[in-house]
């Protein structure tokens, strides 16, 4: 994710409507009326929902798949009126704009046009962020009638951008994960895992860049708050998944690598009890040294009329960083495991 260079007219835009919760569910509600008779009239054929703890190589599937243009996606040039694609799209014919590195420095590059992690909003919105706690992003359900307005949100996304099939990337999607197959729409789930040394080394990593990025630029931290992304920077948030492990994670500083490595091991031991049979699992290191493999895998898998190109990138050494032994040994076995479920 980015931050764009906004003028103050609209970071006002943006603390305005993004704030503003009975400003963005009216919007949507109106939006939802004026398309109603499009959007039944046109079936979404498959949604695809990319996830797993940040880091983890999601950012890479994501513009693979969005890259075949079989899907719609929420994108930067939605922002910042996230539940109203179409009216928004209609009013606003934005050039598009250069690419720039997103903020993370990892060398993705985006524009206005790239597909981003937006639809968090959506659940922020309609849940009135009653799972963000001070310290955690916690478990909440979600009701028959919310996933249908979900199911609403999905298809008028796809509508404005004329395609039937929807591609979200969104790593907060571990709170509801058994929802997401309750959809009536066609779906599937993509879990992205990496090698728990070298993952929590790349979030530490991440976390001090944020910290001192958001420090230089106070909007930055609004801006990540309003989308509920929340895991690097002055704001970060523990996912509340598991019980055992919250005590020892609220004691220790996010500035050790040992923090995030039992970030990963609650995150990964959650998904290990809540897997489903059609549950896509993908390795980082994989996509790395495996591409064609992967891409063959995926195209299978969604049915794509060809192999969606993943961009080949260097697998990183597992860093020489002193772990706690027992904890390291606990995720790599956990991490075993996610390997003997990948079937490609």
């Amino acid at each position: 994710m980015s931050i764009q260079k906004y003028s103050n007219i609209e970071k006002l835009a943006h603390r305005l409507y993004l704030e503003n919760f009975a400003l963005s569910r009216a919007t949507f509600f109106l939006e939802k009326t004026i398309f109603r008779n499009k959007i039944h009239s046109s079936p979404i054929d498959q949604a695809v929902f990319v996830t797993g703890l940040a880091r983890a190589g999601t950012t890479v599937v994501f513009n693979a798949l969005f890259n075949t243009d079989r899907f719609a996606s929420l994108k930067y040039s939605n922002m910042p009126f996230l539940l109203m694609p179409n009216i928004w799209s209609k009013l606003h014919k934005s050039k598009t704009s250069s690419f720039n590195e997103r903020a993370h420095g990892d060398g993705i590059m985006v524009n206005n046009q790239s597909p981003e992690a937006f639809d968090e909003y959506f659940w922020k919105v309609f849940l009135n962020d009653n799972y963000i706690t001070d310290l955690y992003l916690m478990l909440h359900d979600v009701s028959e009638d919310l996933l249908s307005e979900y199911e609403h949100y999905i298809k008028l996304i796809c509508h404005a951008q004329h395609k039937s099939r929807y591609l979200s990337k969104n790593n907060n999607n571990v709170l509801r994960l058994n929802k997401l197959h309750s959809l009536k729409i066609p779906n599937k789930i993509i879990l992205i895992f990496r090698h728990p040394a070298d993952h929590a080394m790349s979030l530490l990593n991440t976390h001090q860049l944020f910290c001192t990025a958001q420090k230089k630029d106070p909007f930055s931290v609004e801006y990540f708050d309003f989308l509920g992304h929340h895991e690097f920077g002055l704001h970060h948030k523990l996912f509340f998944l598991n019980a055992d492990d919250l005590p020892k994670m609220s004691e220790m500083s996010n500035q050790h690598p040992d923090y995030w490595l039992y970030c990963w091991k609650s995150y990964y031991s959650y998904v290990l009890e809540h897997l489903s049979d059609d549950m896509s699992i993908i390795s980082f290191e994989d996509i790395c040294n495996h591409t064609l493999r992967v891409a063959e895998y995926l195209n299978e898998k969604l049915n794509l009329n060809f192999i969606p190109i993943i961009p080949q990138r260097e697998k990183q050494s597992v860093y020489n960083f002193n772990f706690n032994q027992n904890l390291l040994n606990a995720c790599i076995e956990i991490y075993q495991r996610l390997n003997d479920l990948c079937r490609y």
